[in-house]
């Protein structure tokens, strides 16, 4: 019995050691808990589409702060592209339709797209 049990108790102390040594190595490496916004791409314009075309853009800007965007539409006027977007922010859009209507939206971040050249 007592052999048994010292043969419990080295399994015991091995596997210890295997779990505080790799748990040791895993959190010094820089490399495998690395996420940081560095990484990620920057664009130089953004796009968001609307419903309707638009012939025109009256007003512009970041919806929480009131900041004016530098934006253009498309030749369709179906898309509002947009030039150094500030990541994660609401956008007011403020546009004459075709039919002379004026017509007001806010864009939440998930329906701004960042246009990505071709190479």
């Amino acid at each position: 019995m007592p052999t048994q049990l010292s043969g419990m108790k080295k399994n015991l102390l091995l596997i210890s050691f295997l779990f505080f040594t790799a748990s040791k190595i895993f959190s010094q490496n820089s490399d495998w808990n690395k996420n940081t916004k560095q990484d990620e791409p920057k664009f130089e314009e953004h796009q968001f589409y609307l419903k309707d075309p638009a012939i025109k853009i009256l007003d512009i800007k970041y919806d929480n702060d009131c900041t004016p965007v530098k934006g253009k539409l498309s030749e369709d006027g179906k898309t509002v592209f947009i030039k150094e977007y500030k990541d994660h922010s609401r956008i007011y859009f403020k546009f004459l339709k075709a039919d002379g209507k004026v017509e007001e939206i806010t864009k939440s971040p998930c329906f701004i797209d960042p246009v990505v050249t071709a190479l």
